[in-house]
């Protein structure tokens, strides 16, 4: 499985004036669910936003 975020707000016609999000948006992500392929194993954990750095103080 693999779950896609949409950034609908980049979206042409997707924002009403006040922000909030059209009838005809599109959604906020996209879930993909497909059988393991051929070459098996599956991954338990996916990383794709940098970790804030700690406050130095």
């Amino acid at each position: 499985m693999t779950i896609h975020l949409i950034d609908w707000a980049a979206e042409p016609g997707a924002a009403n004036p006040d922000g909030s999000h059209t009838a005809t948006a599109l959604p906020d992500f996209v879930v993909l669910i497909a059988p393991a392929g051929p070459t098996g194993g599956t991954r338990a954990n996916l990383m794709t936003f940098d970790m804030p750095e700690a406050a130095e103080g």
